[in-house]
């Protein structure tokens, strides 16, 4: 399993990236489903297609189309796994690149430093998405999660959240332990 919840752990969220960032692919599924069919109707005045050679058309189609959702649906699985989990002790996140690489990255609240919300171009201004940077004090210096929606909200939440954190842990440090 990715992600183990401790007993003492309650999610506070769970955020994916924008929906915008797979606007661009779906744009390029719909034109490259499409363009088989345009073409085909341009070109049917030209060529003839009888027989075997509109078998082996077809098959073609087919493969062409196979391959086109592969690549759709491996876009949607990267988009849809990538996912970071916010708790009220760490942040982890889960990163898919293509079908079989994936990174887990974990940080614990109390190693936060700083945190900022980033936020580029007048799309991600529009549709507020952005990138989170918590910096961090441990062996990681940065800990990104990118394209994400509401990024100032988010970070603001993060340190809020690692000031609780940080309350709390004070706290049962000055508490004596029971014998």
């Amino acid at each position: 399993m990715i992600f183990q919840q401790k007993s003492n752990e309650d999610i506070k969220i769970i955020v994916r990236r924008h929906w915008a960032v797979i606007i661009g692919l779906i744009m390029f599924a719909l034109v490259m489903l499409v363009l088989p069919v345009v073409l085909y109707f341009i070109l049917r005045p030209f060529v003839q297609l009888k027989g075997g050679i509109f078998s082996a058309f077809i098959l073609g189609l087919g493969i062409y189309y196979m391959f086109v959702l592969t690549l759709l649906y491996i876009g949607w699985l990267d988009y849809y796994l990538d996912v970071a989990i916010i708790t009220n002790e760490r942040i982890v996140d889960i990163d898919q690149d293509g079908l079989f690489n994936r990174t887990v990255s974990e940080l614990h609240l109390s190693k936060v430093q700083d945190v900022s919300g980033n936020v580029k171009g007048i799309t991600g201004t529009m549709m507020d998405f952005g990138d989170v940077t918590v910096q961090t004090a441990g062996t990681h210096e940065e800990f990104v999660l990118d394209t994400i929606p509401h990024p100032y909200k988010l970070s603001k939440m993060i340190v809020n959240m690692h000031q609780i954190c940080i309350e709390h842990l004070a706290e049962k440090a000055r508490l004596p332990e029971d014998t």
